[in-house]
């Protein structure tokens, strides 16, 4: 009866080692096919990033902050700052009275307000307007004192057509 009993316990654990070996290896296997798919797609990201890194770098390239001749044009001047220094002070012609003196339209809707603004370099910014329903886009050249008063001047302008 005691060989009985220890065949038995011998068998039983053998069945559990059993056990443990395959389902241990399944998971295992789970676990190699869940880092494969998060390495391919760590790869994926890491080409999406990069592209999106180029993408931003185009986009900035045309900026205040980024350009090295208007670092040369302001020195010792902090260029964000001054890029958010002309921006404000293109907005704040929204909230006086009577039409924008950049914008050479007349609005047909109410009165044309800027919507946004990008400083190009230490000379030049454009905008995109609108009164609600005709929108259009003002190249602007400005010049900024040295008592730091700014003034501007537009350059080139133009008015989106109505899609029917």
């Amino acid at each position: 009866m005691k060989k009985n009993i220890t065949l038995y316990l011998f068998v039983f654990t053998l069945l559990i080692l059993i056990f443990q070996l395959v389902n241990s290896n399944k998971v295992l296997q789970a676990q190699d096919a869940k880092l494969g798919d998060a390495l391919k797609n760590a790869s994926q990201f890491q080409e999406e990033l990069q592209d999106v890194q180029a993408r931003l770098e185009d986009e900035v390239y045309f900026s205040l902050p980024q350009n090295e001749g208007a670092g040369r044009f302001f020195p010792n001047a902090d260029l964000e700052a001054l890029q958010t220094q002309v921006e404000s002070a293109v907005y704040d012609l929204n909230v006086k009275k009577g039409n924008n003196p950049l914008i050479p339209y007349a609005g047909m809707d109410g009165r044309f307000f800027f919507n946004k603004v990008k400083v190009l370099n230490h000379k030049w910014l454009v905008a995109d307007f609108s009164d609600g329903t005709h929108w259009g886009e003002v190249l602007v050249a400005y010049t900024i004192t040295a008592e730091g008063t700014i003034t501007f001047n537009t350059i080139a302008h133009l008015l989106y057509p109505l899609e029917e």
